[in-house]
């Protein structure tokens, strides 16, 4: 419902503006405000409450994990920070790709609108070929960054999948090694995995 009277305001909003303001808004804009942005939007709502309810989690769970795992605990919260920096870098990165694969998608969609438009003209001189050339460059330009971002995507989901596995063998080595008394048995592995 919220995509949907986002893209319904865009699209009224678009359909209101002067003739000077839609010289400044291209086509390819405001289908990327219509298509992409009201999903952005949409899907804004279901991190919110991640604002609230991840400290609160993070703070139960190191508190349990305490009790079964002791020092060790903090050593894999520790470990588990270290991704961080990580993670902002190549959201950061994939942020900037994304802008510029936008701009690149609305410098394609304009210009296939142009096309569309003086499809007379062109056909008239025969300039078909040169326009196809112009287009496709484009799309060669964006299907770049979507390859980059494609690859931005799988470094990221590989630190996500590979962050508790590394996180769980430090904790589980640290808690070992602190004191040779410390046994890692099953109780102690499961509930700790659980956490």
């Amino acid at each position: 419902r919220i995509r949907t009277a986002i893209m319904n305001i865009v699209y009224k909003k678009s359909l209101r503006l002067s003739a000077s303001a839609r010289r400044q808004a291209t086509i390819g804009e405001m289908t990327n405000l219509v298509a992409v942005n009201a999903q952005t939007c949409c899907e804004l709502t279901t991190y919110l409450n991640i604002l609230w309810s991840s400290p609160l989690q993070i703070t139960i769970a190191i508190y349990m994990l305490w009790s079964y795992l002791g020092v060790a605990a903090l050593i894999g919260v520790a470990t588990m920070i270290v991704f961080i920096p990580v993670n902002l870098m190549l959201a950061n990165r994939t942020k900037k790709l994304q802008t510029k694969k936008l701009k690149i998608q609305d410098s394609r969609i304009k210009m296939m609108n142009e096309i569309l438009a003086g499809m007379k003209v062109l056909k008239f001189y025969g300039w078909e070929l040169s326009f196809k050339d112009i287009v496709l460059g484009i799309r060669k330009n964006e299907l770049d960054f979507l390859k980059k971002i494609g690859l931005l995507g799988v470094a990221t989901s590989f630190t996500w999948t590979c962050a508790p596995l590394i996180v769980s063998i430090v904790s589980f080595a640290s808690f070992v090694l602190l004191d040779e008394n410390n046994v890692l048995d099953a109780t102690t592995a499961f509930v700790s995995l659980a956490l």
